[in-house]
């Protein structure tokens, strides 16, 4: 079952984080309820009803983790030594090991690799970006707890859009689809990368 959200955009993204981390425990999937721009119909046309965003790949959440990551709090680090191992629960290995870039949105602005940009600039590094490192890339998706759900939508929506934008510009039905890599890190992934420095 997929739960459709729809989410006022002058709603906080620190009250929609809440709200995932408990559908994440509940086990469902879900997407953000959007509109189509630019569409010869009317919004209340009937194919549109579930149109909408859904996140990209976030793990399940696991009980056992959380106890896991509780107990790693509580060793001494200068006994003991910590090596993750490769796991569905998470997907800190497999960032580690690609291209990647931090899109940070703000209450005000948006930032890639702490560099503020207008968003002109912002769609054009995310398709050169993209375009050069496909499929081998992650895009770290961080969002301030003060922004609103209407900023967070816009610059997610950017990116998924110059995905499918370069997806039917491809030369041939052959070459490789771009993918949608964006990484959204969970709460327990957030304690994860904690170790990883």
């Amino acid at each position: 079952m997929i739960a459709n959200l729809h989410i006022d955009r002058d709603i906080k993204m620190s009250f929609v984080k809440n709200l995932i981390q408990e559908i994440r425990k509940s086990k469902l999937t879900f997407q953000y309820s959007t509109g189509v721009q630019n569409s010869k119909y009317p919004t209340y046309y009937p194919p549109f009803k579930y149109v909408g965003i859904r996140p990209n790949d976030i793990p399940p959440y696991s009980k056992e983790l959380e106890e896991l990551l509780d107990s790693l709090d509580n060793l001494d680090e200068s006994i003991y030594t910590l090596k993750l191992i490769k796991s569905p629960l998470y997907r800190v290995n497999d960032f580690i090991n690609s291209n990647k870039i931090r899109v940070a949105i703000g209450a005000n602005n948006i930032k890639v690799n702490n560099q503020i940009l207008n968003d002109e600039k912002y769609e054009k590094i995310i398709k050169l970006f993209i375009k050069k490192y496909s499929p081998n890339y992650s895009i770290v998706l961080e969002v301030e707890d003060s922004t609103t759900f209407d900023s967070y939508i816009k610059y997610y929506d950017l990116i998924v859009s110059k995905v499918n934008q370069l997806n039917r510009r491809r030369k041939t039905s052959d070459s490789i689809e771009y993918p949608t890599n964006i990484i959204e890190w969970t709460p327990e992934e957030y304690r994860l990368l904690e170790y990883q420095n």
